[in-house]
């Protein structure tokens, strides 16, 4: 009798794991379509196809994105994106490297890096290159405040 007692309790625990199992699977294959997993979300295609060992071509289209629930948490990476000042300067000299290239961008170089650790901001800070060695120039460079959660630039402002 407890056999038959313990052999239909496995059969039913069986039963119920299979069926939690099924439900897991369901419910991510429906989170998975109506919350963009789906390509019919994207409406910027950006693929890579390899062209040869040392050169890439990426596709690079303009368009609309409509999946954009940017205030979304689940699945959201929880680091730093902006963790040292190595990152804080490659960003701002891209950055940078946009409004400089009309005015000559080799006259300018960083002249220091301040990170604010009440607010978790790096201030990367430009000035203009002298033309002659140990000539100082006062005014002309400009800094640009990178938040360091999420790379966001909060502020870019130029010297007098």
């Amino acid at each position: 009798m407890l056999a038959k007692q313990v052999g239909g309790s496995m059969k039913k625990l069986k039963i119920l794991i299979s069926i939690s199992i099924l439900l897991i699977i369901i419910g991510g294959v429906a989170y998975f379509i109506f919350y963009g997993g789906s390509n019919s979300d994207l409406k910027i295609n950006i693929k890579q196809d390899i062209k040869n060992d040392d050169e890439q071509k990426i596709d690079f289209k303009v368009g609309v994105f409509d999946n954009k629930r940017w205030d979304e948490k689940m699945g959201t990476a929880d680091v730093d994106c902006v963790p040292d000042k190595d990152t804080a300067i490659q960003i701002a000299n891209t950055i940078s490297y946009t409004f400089t290239k009309e005015r000559e961008p080799e006259k300018y170089e960083i002249f220091s890096v301040f990170y604010d650790k009440q607010d978790s901001i790096w201030i990367v800070s430009y000035g203009i290159v002298p033309p002659k060695k140990g000539q100082i120039i006062f005014g002309g460079g400009f800094n640009i405040a990178i938040r360091k959660k999420d790379a966001k630039v909060l502020r870019i402002w130029f010297e007098e």
